[in-house]
């Protein structure tokens, strides 16, 4: 594609248009205070829903 700077992008449609859309997604998660995910807390996650879904299965 060969863009050199930003203002290039204007000039191809569709990935202007696939710009737009993750510049509105990233502003969405902004505006709602998304934050990442520490690798503990996430891992933490994951064990409760391992639990909670062995448990599910054991109740069956």
């Amino acid at each position: 594609m060969g863009l050199k700077g930003y203002r290039d992008i204007i000039n191809y449609p569709e990935l202007m248009r696939e710009f737009e859309a993750m510049d509105s997604t990233f502003q969405y998660l902004s505006k709602i205070g998304y934050s990442t995910i520490k690798p503990e807390d996430y891992e933490k996650m994951v064990n409760d829903i391992k639990v909670k879904q062995t448990k599910l299965n054991t109740e069956k």
